[in-house]
């Protein structure tokens, strides 16, 4: 095709059509312009020119709709293309969950890791679980945001929710070779504080203590913090623990954080051995004699934002100000500020606290620190901690 017709590119071989949305109705069609695959170069001109139009025609009753105040199908391109070819329409394009699943796939693996499928939740809880072709870019920034702001997401977490579903998106274009443009890619995060947790000050801990000492503090969430307090781990950590890995008879007391039926690990690197120290120890033996079954905790303590809710109306009731930076997750913040006073090496504070090795020489050393050390570091912080 060598006349230069409207709409009509080309590029590498392949045509393709092209057509801008007016700017004024660019905000209500979500996007600021329309773009479709054309057929193979091989084809005769008679094939593209009959594309283009119906593209063309396609795109003028878009604007048209725009013009009356509405906004038209998302797919509406696709809808055109397959009225032209219904002989060989394409098999409808994939769901975000189903993207996800042939990312999965891709991978050799059953199932996505945790915040990959926290990636996805939160999305379909916002959206829905659209397919890939009818996800809007500004529908994306307005997930964002969400993230930001409703659920309290600091910018570092708001970029590993989006790499995931982007991920996810990638795989499918790739393998289904749609004709689509990853709507997750090159979006800017704002960056901030938001989602930062402090750690707990002297006189807030005081506060907990005291709550602690009254009858709450022998009660599911009670049980809970007084193992926070001691260990630093994850609130899920904890929440999802089972009564096989409270081992309260060995020389040192301690508890195996692994993956089980109830919940995952944020890392792989974060399965681990980590001894409990005073109260801890009372902690757990009054949880695992008022455990039915195989978890220590009841289900409720076994999803994340179900036990966080539970955990920060505790630290509330406790007098602690009620602020974003200060919630259960604190506890972990405490901990590691006290082992850092305390003088604790840092290799060993790092397995408190299930931290990743960083360098290649560390990842050669010692895959366990021994628990005698960790509990020595976890003795010495109390001190600090107060």
């Amino acid at each position: 095709m060598k006349t230069k017709l409207p709409y009509l590119f080309e590029r590498n071989g392949s045509y393709f059509f092209r057509r801008r949305v007016p700017e004024r109705f660019r905000a209500r069609a979500g996007c600021h312009e329309w773009k479709h695959r054309l057929g193979p170069s091989a084809r005769d001109d008679a094939a593209l020119l009959m594309e283009l139009r119906v593209l063309t025609d396609a795109t003028d009753r878009a604007i048209a709709t725009l013009g009356r105040g509405s906004a038209p199908a998302l797919c509406f391109l696709q809808t055109a293309w397959d009225t032209l070819y219904p002989e060989c329409a394409a098999e409808a394009v994939p769901t975000l969950s189903q993207a996800a699943e042939v990312y999965a796939r891709l991978r050799g693996v059953d199932a996505l890791e945790k915040p990959e499928q926290m990636a996805l939740d939160q999305f379909i809880a916002f959206m829905g679980d659209l397919r890939v072709d009818e996800i809007q870019r500004r529908k994306v920034r307005e997930w964002i945001g969400w993230l930001a702001e409703k659920r309290g997401q600091g910018s570092s977490t708001v970029k590993r929710r989006l790499c995931s579903v982007s991920a996810f998106c990638t795989a499918v274009i790739d393998q289904h070779e749609l004709d689509l443009a990853n709507p997750f890619s090159r979006h800017r995060v704002p960056t901030g504080v938001v989602g930062f947790r402090e750690p707990f000050t002297r006189d807030q801990l005081a506060l907990i203590n005291a709550w602690l000492k009254t009858p709450w503090g022998d009660r599911t969430s009670g049980l809970i913090i007084r193992l926070l307090r001691a260990t630093g781990a994850r609130p899920l950590e904890i929440g999802g623990l089972v009564v096989a890995d409270v081992r309260l008879d060995h020389e040192l007391p301690h508890i195996f954080i692994r993956p089980n039926a109830f919940r995952g690990l944020k890392t792989p690197g974060s399965s681990r051995l980590l001894p409990l120290v005073e109260d801890a120890v009372i902690a757990a033996e009054q949880a695992i004699s008022r455990a039915d079954g195989e978890a220590l905790f009841p289900p409720a303590c076994h999803d994340t934002g179900r036990l966080s809710a539970r955990l920060n109306k505790a630290i509330r009731s406790t007098g602690v100000p009620k602020r974003k930076e200060l919630t259960a997750y604190s506890f972990r913040h405490t901990v590691q500020e006290a082992m850092r006073l305390s003088g604790a090496p840092f290799d060993v504070q790092r397995a408190v606290l299930g931290h990743a090795k960083t360098t290649v020489t560390e990842r050669y050393g010692a895959r366990q620190v021994p628990l005698e050390l960790m509990r020595k570091a976890l003795e010495q912080a109390a001190i600090h901690r107060g």
